[in-house]
């Protein structure tokens, strides 16, 4: 269908929230200058946060420079998910799409992508994503689970490694297919993509999954992934899971596409936000909700999923089901955390490696969730014959704690 029967709107609109990331956002927006999307079909909305540092001057130039591409719209700070949504409703576009003002678009991605939409007619197009910083760039483990192949005019229940590609900005969606479904980000709380990318993958009757890496996420300190070790993190974790799984019950996604979600909150989510240096500052009252909460939730989950977690996570959720009191859940928790839930294994009749521990009656079979590979230097040998220095290197790939 040609874009421009769509009473005037211009092909793409791109939603960049800003707050505080000066030293970023002109490597951001300069990328989004170099996609082969004409000017005439792009709508480039600014959302600034009531930033403290110089990213609205710096968005300021930019629509000043380029004011048929770039608008600046500022409001109070709400967080990521308001600022998305402000966008979202600002939006007079066929296709949107959000990106993060610290990160960059690879060249050329949204002309590759939309050409593929506007062939298919899908509703969602996802494509793969690097992890950036200064120094290197490489391969993102979670998107190269979800990316395994070029796929058009699929669906999530064709390809359930869909739920592992929870990120809402190396993707293009139809702006009329997310509002007619209701497809906002939840507000005021951290990890807003995961509602609204699940339900919305359950939704669509066609998606495009690229291999292609379209996406470079910055690695830097001072992100949420990187700063939020606290209790709201777990909290905020629980919710949006929550949130997620009612989304794909509500587009009858199936109980497989379910059972991975939760698989992923258990090995991904949820506790592995918290770090042992961070635990110790959390109040008694603040540790109490969490306990309550990690609690309450970890009830709802069936058994045969819950025992597919990683082992020492496994124990580590047994005991919180078991635990009684908050002081308890204070000593499971920061055992965990100091990663002293040791565990070991045997071989049994059935050729079977089984995991077990002092700390747990429990027992589990081996997956490969279970084997984290280390690369480990067993042995550094220089030797100096006065013409060339050598250093031998013996390495042993050995699984974690086994």
């Amino acid at each position: 269908m040609n874009w421009r029967r769509y009473n005037g709107r211009k092909k793409l609109a791109i939603i960049v929230p800003i707050y505080n990331v000066a030293d970023y956002l002109k490597d951001c927006l300069n990328s989004l200058l170099k996609q082969g999307v004409p000017e005439k079909e792009l709508q480039i909305i600014l959302v600034d946060e009531g930033s403290t540092d110089n990213s609205a001057q710096i968005a300021q130039k930019f629509v000043e420079k380029y004011p048929n591409f770039f608008e600046l719209h500022q409001f109070e700070n709400a967080g990521l998910g308001a600022a998305r949504n402000r966008g979202t409703r600002l939006a007079r576009a066929r296709f949107i799409t959000y990106v993060d003002s610290d990160d960059i678009v690879a060249p050329n991605s949204y002309e590759y992508m939309l050409g593929i939409l506007e062939r298919t007619g899908s509703q969602i197009i996802t494509g793969n994503v690097h992890r950036f910083n200064s120094k290197k760039e490489w391969l993102n483990n979670i998107h190269a689970r979800s990316h395994l192949g070029d796929f058009e005019n699929t669906s999530l229940k064709e390809h359930p490694e869909l739920i592992w590609d929870s990120t809402s900005w190396n993707k293009i969606f139809c702006l009329d297919f997310l509002k007619e479904n209701n497809l906002y980000f939840p507000e005021g709380v951290l990890y807003e993509d995961i509602p609204m990318i699940n339900p919305a993958f359950a939704a669509a009757k066609s998606i495009d999954i690229v291999k292609r890496m379209v996406y470079l996420w910055r690695a830097r300190e001072g992100s949420i992934t990187e700063s939020s070790t606290d209790a709201k993190a777990v909290l905020d974790r629980i919710t949006i899971t929550e949130i997620a799984l009612a989304g794909l019950k509500k587009y009858n996604a199936p109980n497989e596409i379910l059972d991975i979600l939760y698989l992923k909150s258990l090995n991904l989510g949820i506790i592995s936000m918290l770090r042992k240096e961070k635990y110790e500052y959390i109040s008694l009252e603040r540790k109490q909700e969490l306990f309550n909460s990690l609690k309450e939730y970890l009830e709802k989950f069936p058994s045969d999923t819950l025992y597919q977690a990683k082992f020492d996570k496994l124990i580590y959720f047994d005991k919180v089901l078991k635990a009684k009191t908050q002081e308890e859940f204070d000593e499971i928790t920061s055992k965990y955390l100091k990663n002293e839930i040791g565990f070991s294994g045997y071989w049994n009749d059935a050729g079977q490696y089984v995991l077990k521990s002092d700390y747990s009656d429990l027992e589990k079979i081996v997956t490969s969730d279970d084997l984290e590979i280390h690369p480990k230097i067993e042995e550094v040998v220089f030797e100096d014959d006065s013409a060339n220095c050598k250093m031998k290197l013996a390495t042993l790939s050995q699984a974690k704690n086994i």
